[in-house]
């Protein structure tokens, strides 16, 4: 079970371990995670008003690569086939990561709308 207080930090929890050893805490991100996935049951994926996405291991213990180039807020994450990634900003784009080389592979530009 993931746990997000709503601020810059998660919580893995394990409910089958010890009590003294369920919990796993990560406060790689410097604002609120204001998105989280899990993919293929080994990765969780950030977004956050820092204006990156971070891609964490499950049986990790720490962001493992950082995406940067959002110049606002990433606001939703969506993990596409053959290993891309889409993560929206409130800089209005949308950019395409490719998982497996870290880098990002398009940046699409929306319209400002009043």
């Amino acid at each position: 079970m993931i746990l997000n207080k709503n601020d810059a930090s998660f919580t893995i929890w394990n409910y089958k371990k010890e009590l003294s050893d369920n919990c796993r805490y990560f406060d790689d991100h410097k604002a609120t995670i204001n998105r989280f996935i899990v993919v293929q049951n080994k990765y969780i994926f950030t977004a956050s008003s820092d204006h990156t996405v971070k891609r964490f291991r499950l049986k990790g213990d720490k962001a493992e690569v950082t995406f940067g180039g959002h110049t606002g807020p990433v606001l939703d994450l969506v993990f596409l086939e053959d290993g891309f990634l889409a993560s929206s900003s409130a800089d209005s784009t949308i950019r395409i990561w490719n998982n497996h080389t870290k880098q990002c592979q398009k940046t699409l530009t929306g319209s400002h709308h009043g």
